[in-house]
């Protein structure tokens, strides 16, 4: 009995450790049910902290399993018996679509529309060895290996943070936990769906390896603290190489430096900055893609799922861009700072110049700005009309941004091309103060010019 006391007291106290680390008294703290065994646990081990905070919970059903009302049924029983506040979201999979990553990627959408900053979730120290065998089998590299931490932002909502309090508590401790508390939990057959390799290792793999290895979790726990701190160094590198590449403000990086230093400072440079992107990729494709970036000699494309690699008058640019929109016009506000432009992947960002820029006196009724549609020619003076194609090229902007970058016009009249040009009715003249325009890139790289 004073065993199970122990584990009572170790899980609420876990959690209350690391709430008053990282959450103020009186915010809200919102439990991921799903309705198993850990996470109704979790609810139950942390209601005695609701003098201090306010728990809540949320349920996600996915209608991936024949039993998703049933579970999503008991978390609304469960939470009305205990007085909780349950947040049901329910999410539809795509055709064809079971996988686990879909399902989780929901989840994470679903908890970024609560109305909290805190998702609290109950993955424990057996979820971190198995994720750290599963990744070693997988043939993941250093980046990928470091350990679950316990206090993160929320993928895709950086606005929450999701916190694990149970990292060091396995789960052998959360069972005797809740079969001493008498607590009823719903279980999920795919669990013990073997052809899943994730239930394979912990069904098969794990209970040999702790048999010869018994702490094998504390050990591959301790290891993937070891990779997050080589990746965090190789993460540092990887930001000093950018620096000394770069040299120039497009977003580009001089290839001579990365033949200088080698293909495995290129690959870790790309892996480190489609990371921080939440880009996908795999590792074999970056081998090959730093092999042919290093070997290229004149212009490269090589497209990725959700990016492109590019190579450009010896410059590599990593392309996050969205595909092109069949329309675009918005108007321009010129009181506005910044105008966020995600249909073209950049920013339109305006500042005030002495001398130069756009004259809001000629505006008149209104400025906007619109895609290319070919043929457009800039009047720089009553004499002189240049082709907007010979302003971009002589510009030095990069072929694949020339189609995107938008163009400023005023009763259909252009008025100027934002980073290059100003037509000459347009212009601000003298000291008279004007509108600076440019336009910032997606992913890195501002392209201006003085006007």
């Amino acid at each position: 009995m004073e065993n199970i006391k122990k584990s009572e007291n170790k899980l609420t106290a876990a959690a209350r450790a690391l709430f008053e680390d990282k959450v103020p008294a009186g915010q809200s703290i919102v439990v991921a049910l799903s309705g198993g065994m850990d996470s109704v646990s979790l609810l139950d081990a942390i209601l005695p902290l609701a003098s201090r905070w306010k728990i809540l919970a949320c349920h996600v059903n996915h209608g991936l399993s024949d039993c998703a009302d049933a579970w999503e049924q008991f978390c609304r029983q469960l939470c009305d018996s205990r007085g909780v506040h349950l947040y049901v979201r329910r999410v539809v999979p795509p055709p064809g679509e079971t996988g686990e990553h879909w399902a989780r990627q929901a989840r994470m959408q679903a908890f970024a529309q609560l109305p909290t900053s805190v998702i609290v979730a109950a993955h424990h120290a057996d979820d971190q060895a198995e994720t750290i065998l599963f990744r070693v089998l997988r043939g993941t590299g250093a980046h990928g290996m470091g350990a679950i931490r316990a206090c993160v932002p929320l993928p895709g909502a950086a606005h929450l943070i999701l916190l694990r309090p149970w990292l060091k508590i396995e789960q052998r401790e959360i069972s005797r936990y809740a079969r001493s508390r008498r607590l009823s939990w719903v279980e999920d057959d795919d669990n013990r769906n073997l052809t899943r390799r994730r239930n394979f290792l912990r069904r098969r793999v794990m209970p040999v390896v702790r048999e010869y290895f018994p702490d094998s979790g504390r050990s591959l726990s301790m290891a993937a603290t070891r990779f997050g701190d080589a990746s965090a160094l190789l993460a540092d590198l990887a930001d000093e190489d950018g620096q000394r590449a770069s040299g120039a403000a497009d977003g580009g990086l001089d290839l001579d430096y990365f033949q200088s230093v080698g293909a495995l400072r290129l690959q870790n440079w790309l892996h480190v900055r489609l990371l921080r992107h939440s880009a996908k990729f795999s590792e074999r494709g970056l081998v090959e893609a730093a092999r042919q970036i290093l070997f290229c000699q004149g212009e490269l494309s090589l497209r990725f799922s959700e990016f492109t690699l590019r190579v450009w008058r010896r410059r590599l640019y990593v392309d996050l861009l969205p595909l092109m929109p069949d329309f675009f016009r918005i108007e321009v506000k010129t009181n506005q700072e910044r105008h966020n432009l995600p249909q073209i992947g950049g920013a339109l960002v305006l500042r005030r110049v002495v001398g130069g820029g756009l004259d809001d006196a000629k505006i008149g009724s209104g400025l906007f700005a619109q895609l290319r549609q070919g043929g457009e020619r800039l009047h720089l003076s009553a004499e002189r009309a240049r082709p907007v194609s010979n302003l971009l090229r002589a510009a030095n902007i990069a072929p694949w941004r020339r189609q995107r970058l938008p163009l400023l016009f005023v009763d259909d009249v252009l008025a100027a091309v934002p980073g290059v040009a100003v037509a000459e009715n347009f212009r601000a003249t003298g000291d008279k103060e004007g509108i600076d325009c440019q336009i910032e890139w997606q992913g890195g790289g501002l392209m201006s010019r003085q006007w």
